[in-house]
């Protein structure tokens, strides 16, 4: 629905911002989807005249226009089927601004064009591109086009599908009305007299279908004068919602069907064939051509409009072509009906035809809001057409049901609400809508809701009109903010998620529930939480650890065939507390079996060791910013061979432990292969986390230089110990990395030979060799007194 702001004014007066607007409206439950502002379009468009115009000596199509616009002449090319010799257009001269775009002279097809025409469309003042504007010829040469009247903000809404209210400008006007406590005005309808009858013309009308078609009506009209051109008001009203002018006596249908809401529909009366108007479903074998070119093969399901020969149009959906309003056209029948939405809704999409009327009628309309319809669609039909309006008209169903009465405790509107509105308050909220009070009791109103809020008919649903105009942002808060979960946690675990799966490794997801023997002793320390009921013996208690269901899926892959098996799985543990709880931290674990690289002629293939989950563990540690970390030799040997276990210890604290599984539990749980597993605490590794404050550096100006060192240093002396000494002696040194270590010939037996890469650099100058030196001499003095190292 689109709503022009210049056309709501006319029933509501109001003075807000285009944002104050938006932001009222959009608290109030109508959702805003685009802002439409044609002011600033048309800011440098002026009114010009075309003088005369003669063939584009290069292109067909073309023409080439002397333009004036109350100054200066101007030379144009415009390819515009109306551009004509006189024609009063909207003009963009050379410097003028449309949107993003500047126009500046250019050539076309090697004629000079200084300027522009603008059509509708260009300027956002409608849907209209067939040609440039076409201005009245008595306007002032050289004006702003905005002096016209034209410029408008046009604010798209999506409307819920209980609103059907809200589908017309007096429905937008009401609730505007209300959200801002200001009245609004319905348009003037006079008191014509229309009394229901039969038809002067003789036309008889039928409802065969009352069950579909709860009202239907017939007004006649008559001598009236159909032209393409319009009043001004219903030109622009129709331009800003962007619907096709095809004749004024058209437009009035359109123009009511945005005001009011209420679809309608203009027959030539003289077209009608046997003196019937019949509501009807079709026939077998029937067929429409509809306004929009297109010919429909009907459903004996389909409601249609038909008089004693042809089928007139569908049922709220859309007209015929055989007794459309022309040019030529005489006479009219007016039909305002009211539908019944299933039928609608059903005939629509299977036809897949979708219009203004159908959009309305499938959303439900009351058969009531035609008593307001009527005399005011025909009396505007009649004073545009210039025609004559008989006062006898024919109904189907005059009567109506009555409006209903719905109730509401103030007790329950403060409880539901959590928020104290006084009764008067209420009572001008609801009132505001046009709701009547008909009663009122110490803690209960009544209320009468009017026919075009069908959707009001439960005490909550008063409720909830009443916080939406007192307004949501005025509750106070008063509950406590609940945080469900912790973020970060969620955050850490999927980057440790995502992180391993790019490492190779596949995810695997177990059942909490294990047997007694799915254990391999590593969390012998604490106690299993037993289940009271559980559906099996091997599912008798929650998991302690997460290895063992791990080496059950290895072994199930290895059977497959698979020659190279990576897993992990990041989830709970359950240990049991004294209090009958269970407490659930996360538990990480890794496996890798099998070969680390494919077959291939240049390379010799090797298995997974240590050394690969060791890496792993490493790009982990350096993702998470942790630093501070090392790895020594694990006494722990429940799992892993004491010849090939690691602990990962991070800030003293011990978080991890990997290595190769013990071969006898390995064969516990069916592998038979070497099998390397990592145990990570992750409730430990979040708490360690450093608290990162991110900087940019800048990249690097200056090169870096490299060295080697090597040393031989006693086999229990760690790698990590002899890394940090070096990076601590020398404030040049950016990088060290190990590639090498020999034992062996020339090396005593305790003692082994490690190669180390140095990288040193500075970020204020170039390292000149002397300081190279000096530095690298520092670092060899320091892990000789540190560690008793020598120079290889």
């Amino acid at each position: 629905m689109k709503i022009s702001l210049q056309w709501l004014k006319q029933f509501v007066d109001f003075d807000l911002t285009i944002d104050d607007f938006t932001d009222k409206i959009t608290f109030a439950g109508i959702e805003v989807e685009e802002i439409i502002d044609s002011f600033g379009a048309i800011k440098d468009i002026v009114v010009a005249k075309v003088l005369s115009t003669q063939p584009h000596p290069n292109a067909d199509r073309l023409r080439l226009c002397t333009v004036f616009d109350g100054k200066n002449e101007h030379q144009v090319v415009c390819g515009a089927p109306n551009c004509a010799e006189g024609l009063v257009t909207a003009f963009a001269p050379v410097g003028a601004t449309i949107g993003d775009f500047t126009i500046k002279k250019a050539k076309l097809r090697g004629v000079e064009s200084c300027g522009m025409f603008c059509s509708g469309k260009e300027l956002l003042l409608s849907s209209d591109h067939s040609g440039i504007m076409e201005l009245p010829q008595d306007a002032t040469l050289g004006a702003p086009l905005a002096s016209l009247g034209y410029g408008d903000v046009v604010v798209d809404v999506e409307i819920t599908p209980n609103r059907p209210d809200l589908l017309g400008m007096i429905g937008i006007a009401r609730d505007i009305a209300a959200i801002l406590g200001k009245p609004y005005k319905q348009p003037k309808t006079d008191d014509l007299g229309l009394t229901p009858g039969d038809l002067p013309c003789g036309v008889k009308l039928i409802n065969s279908a009352p069950e579909a078609c709860p009202r239907f009506t017939l007004t006649q009209i008559e001598s009236v004068s159909v032209s393409k051109s319009m009043p001004d008001w219903m030109s622009k009203a129709l331009d800003a919602n962007g619907v096709n002018k095809v004749s004024d006596l058209v437009g009035v249908t359109n123009y009511l069907l945005l005001e009011q809401g209420q679809p309608m529909h203009a027959y030539d009366l003289d077209k009608i064939e046997g003196g019937i108007v019949e509501v009807r479903f079709a026939r077998k074998g029937e067929t429409l051509e509809a306004l929009n070119g297109k010919t429909y093969e009907l459903r004996e399901s389909d409601l249609v409009i038909a008089d004693k020969v042809k089928v007139l149009g569908i049922a709220g959906v859309i007209g015929g072509k055989s007794s459309a309003v022309s040019l030529q056209t005489k006479n009219i029948l007016l039909e305002v009906a009211n539908f019944a939405y299933p039928f609608v809704h059903k005939t629509s999409h299977f036809h897949k035809i979708f219009t203004d009327a159908s959009y309305r009628y499938e959303r439900g309309l009351s058969p009531k809001a035609l008593d307001r319809v009527i005399p005011r669609a025909s009396k505007m039909i009649a004073d545009v057409g210039k025609g004559k309006l008989q006062t006898v008209y024919a109904d189907s169903n005059p009567k109506s049901d009555d409006d209903k009465v719905v109730s509401v405790r103030l007790s329950r509107v403060k409880r539901v609400l959590n928020v104290e509105i006084a009764k008067d308050k209420i009572v001008d909220y609801l009132t505001a809508l046009d709701l009547e009070l008909v009663a009122q009791e110490a803690d209960l109103l009544k209320f009468r809701v009017p026919y075009f809020r069908q959707d009001l008919y439960r005490e909550i649903d008063i409720i909830e009109e009443i916080i939406r105009l007192h307004g949501f942002n005025n509750v106070p808060t008063c509950a406590r903010r609940q945080v469900v979960g912790d973020a970060q946690k969620r955050k850490m675990k999927r980057k440790t998620e995502d992180f391993l799966v790019l490492q190779g490794f596949f995810q695997a997801l177990n059942t909490s529930f294990v047997s007694a023997e799915q254990t391999s002793g590593m969390a012998d320390d604490q106690q299993a939480v037993e289940l009271v009921n559980p559906l099996g013996a091997d599912m008798a208690l929650l998991r302690k650890e997460l290895l063992p269901q791990l080496l059950k899926n290895l072994e199930f892959n290895l059977n497959k065939g698979q020659d190279a098996v990576k897993l992990f799985e990041l989830n709970k543990v359950y240990f049991a507390r004294t209090d009958g709880f269970a407490k659930e931290p996360l538990q990480l674990a890794a496996v890798a079996c099998g070969k680390a690289s494919n077959l291939h002629w240049s390379e010799t293939g090797r298995d997974y060791d240590i050394f690969d989950l060791k890496g792993v563990v490493e790009d982990y540690l350096a993702i998470l910013g942790i630093e501070d970390y090392e790895f020594v030799v694990s006494q722990k040997q429940v799992l892993f061979d004491a010849e090939c276990c690691l602990q990962l210890c991070v800030a003293g604290q011990e978080v991890a432990i990997l290595g190769r599984v013990d071969r006898a539990i390995a064969k516990k749980f069916g592998v038979k292969k070497e099998v390397f597993a990592l145990v990570l605490d992750f409730e430990k590794v979040l708490a360690l986390l450093p608290n990162q404050e991110f900087e940019f550096v800048l990249p690097q100006k200056f090169p870096s230089v490299k060295r080697d060192l090597s040393l031989i240093v006693d086999k229990n002396i760690s790698y990590q110990n002899l890394k940090k000494k070096m990076e601590g002696s020398s404030k040049f040194l950016q990088k060290v990395a190990l590639y090498d270590e020999y034992t062996g010939k020339g090396i005593e037996g305790d003692k082994r030979s490690l190669t180390f890469a140095l990288d040193f650099f500075s970020s204020e100058k170039t390292l000149t060799d002397d300081m190279v030196g000096r530095e690298f001499d520092k670092i060899v003095t320091a892990v000789q007194s540190e560690f008793g190292a020598k120079l290889r």
